[in-house]
């Protein structure tokens, strides 16, 4: 550690502690009780010629508390010119606190129905919300395995048996609650929008997901949606199985083995869906749509096989879908392309904090394959354990692909035939983006073990880690592609690692041989450990075709290498100013910060809050000083 006395007095040290004791939010209410010559004495000792009043603001979120008042000549820290604050021991800038003590709560970690008579009878409550119970009613249409279509109402005590029925029953935006059981079910929705849901959009417990389960019974799709409707249609809580995929415009493809959404675009949420097939979209099929998908497993579903199959997880056809909490995992397809996703024909879905693991190909893209002007962006996401026998186990990218991968992990891929691709295949003129991605134990017995590019295709790999692939990193084949990296860790020996040739490869800013140290690869677990080569090297913007692509949030000095942030740094402690010493100026910002009310970021806490005990104050100052007096 570098500390620097040359400037330092003790004189001047105490002085400036002197300055915080008299701002601190510990300074204490106290009165010297002297004659002051001119005007009076506030609370705190000082003489001025008109108080004002204040209120002591305990949880620093400029709101005060109305039964602690004071007077004060001075602005002091921990003070404020209020008393609006609901609850002064709890941080909240909006003063909007619910009956469970959260800021900007919503109640419901205790707030529910209590009344036994209601469907959504919440036994864990412990505050009534009257107007939260759910009764039978004229647009709540009841589904149950002992009821019946010919002598039902639709009610709670006398259901329906089949949601076809309810589905014909029902005007638009009604709701359809399917309580548990299994339910042959065809479903096609016509022009309706309906919430059709089991009981755990009433009672979030996973068994209604489990054991509500809509059977196709290898008949058709299980849900169709293929009325043009919108976001209010919502399809919430159950497992989809035994689907086999409908046929659009007389086409002779089955499509959308578990859900079918054509020219529409509904909610699907907290749905599982497994053991399904098609042709197009064993688990789902998104032709021309945008529905959103979230809190949702997709699994074990297949494509039927045959040229041309593609997605047996979730196929995409000119649509746009937007992923949310998803896993898409162990799905096949048999003979074509796109275990996991495919994306085809100007696709651009939307993926965030999504899994796909472990599915497989025969041909291209085990884990997910793009082609045709597709340009899906990827952010939070793990492709992970995917396999292919012809190309590209994780990704495949084929004719003018260009898609934005943020934050996202490739890894432990692999191709096991003997063409080329483990991690990424870029071909016939994409150029995707990597941004602070790991690439990482990938493995193809060809060529490009972690990323590959060939027939005209560029890229861009910003923060980004190329780590343990084999046979190497990176490969370019032809002579018309381009690889930029800029601020990248790069594993070993690489054949173009002192390449020079503009034409092929450009390096820019800080690319080294870094170590990550990982955290536990056996487990998928690639976060950066303490002792990590790749914390605080990357930047923070770079200029790419004309667009400033900026890192906005992160930890340490400069964002981390890879695609998961770590909590370290390598920042000196104390080093408030970021100047690589400890002296003086960082005791005055440190003071100034605490003066200045405002709430300390997570980087100033990691470096000033040397107690830990999860505020800057004095006490942080005094161990500074120590620090630099020695």
């Amino acid at each position: 550690m570098m500390i620097n006395l040359k400037h330092i007095s003790i004189g001047t040290i105490f002085f400036t502690l002197s300055l915080l004791l008299a701002n601190s939010q510990l300074h204490p209410i106290y009165s010297l009780d002297r004659d002051c010559e001119f005007g009076v004495e506030d609370s705190f000792g000082e003489c001025c010629e008109n108080t004002i009043d204040v209120w002591q603001d305990i949880d620093n979120d400029g709101l005060g508390d109305v039964n602690f008042p004071a007077t004060a000549c001075l602005e002091y820290a921990g003070w404020v010119e209020n008393s609006e604050d609901v609850n002064d021991e709890i941080f909240c800038l909006s003063n909007l606190i619910d009956a469970c003590d959260i800021c900007d709560g919503n109640g419901k970690s205790c707030i529910g129905c209590m009344d036994e008579t209601a469907i959504n009878f919440d036994e864990s409550a412990s505050i009534h919300d009257e107007f939260s119970c759910i009764y039978a009613s004229d647009h709540i249409w009841h589904v149950s395995d002992w009821g019946s279509d010919e002598f039902g109402s639709g009610t709670v005590d006398n259901p329906f048996i089949t949601i076809p029925h309810a589905v014909n029953v029902a005007s638009e935006h009604d709701t359809i609650l399917v309580h548990s059981g299994t339910f042959p079910s065809n479903i096609d929705l016509g022009e309706k929008n309906l919430f059709l849901t089991s009981m755990y959009c009433f009672l979030p417990d996973s068994f209604y997901i489990q054991n509500t389960i809509l059977d196709g019974m290898y008949e058709s799709s299980v849900v169709r949606y293929n009325g043009g409707q919108d976001e209010t249609s919502v399809l919430c809580g159950f497992t989809i199985t035994n689907g086999v995929g409908s046929y659009i415009n007389d086409n002779n493809k089955l499509r959308g083995g578990g859900v079918m959404c054509h020219n529409s675009d509904p909610q699907l949420n907290h749905l599982i869906i497994t053991g399904n097939s098609a042709y197009y979209g064993g688990g789902i099929q998104c032709h021309s749509a945008e529905p959103e998908i979230t809190h949702s497993l997709i699994t074990q579903n297949i494509t039927l096989g045959g040229f041309g199959s593609e997605g047996a997880g979730v196929f995409c056809w000119n649509a746009n879908p937007s992923f949310y909490n998803v896993i898409i995992s162990h799905n096949e397809s048999l003979e074509e392309d796109g275990g996991g996703i495919v994306c085809n024909y100007g696709s651009s879905p939307y993926l965030e904090n999504v899994k796909i693991d472990n599915n497989h190909c025969y041909y291209r893209g085990g884990g997910m394959f793009c082609w045709n002007n597709s340009n899906p962006t990827l952010i939070n996401v793990e492709i992970t354990r995917n396999t292919a026998s012809t190309h590209a186990a994780g990704v495949h990218l084929d004719n003018h692909c260009d898609p934005i991968f943020q934050n996202v992990l490739i890894a432990q891929n692999y191709l096991t035939g003997g063409m080329d691709g483990g991690g990424i295949y870029v071909y016939n003129g994409s150029e995707p983006i990597f941004i602070n991605s790991t690439i990482a134990d990938n493995h193809t017995n060809g060529e490009g073990g972690g990323l590959l590019l060939l027939n005209g295709s560029n890229t861009l790999l910003f923060n980004t880690i190329l780590w343990g692939n084999e046979p190497e990193q990176f490969w370019v084949q032809g002579g018309n592609e381009h690889i930029t990296l800029s601020h990248c860790s790069v594993d070993g020996h690489n054949p173009l690692m002192e390449s020079d040739n503009p034409s092929i490869i450009t390096w820019l800013e800080n690319n080294m041989e870094l170590n990550p140290y990982f955290a536990f690869p056996d487990t998928l677990n690639y976060s950066l450990t303490q002792d990590s080569e790749c914390i605080d090297m990357g930047s923070s913007s770079i200029e790419w075709n004309g667009d400033d692509l900026t890192i906005e949030i992160f930890n340490g000095m400069s964002p981390d290498l890879g695609y998961m942030e770590s909590d370290y740094s390598t920042a000196l402690p104390g080093d408030y100013n970021l100047d690589n010493v400890v002296d003086i100026l960082d005791i005055i910002g440190i003071v100034n910060l605490i003066v200045s009310g405002e709430t300390p970021t997570y980087f100033e806490f990691l470096l000033c809050d040397f107690n830990q005990d999860g505020i800057i104050n004095i006490l942080d100052i005094i161990y500074l000083i120590n620090i630099i007096l020695g």
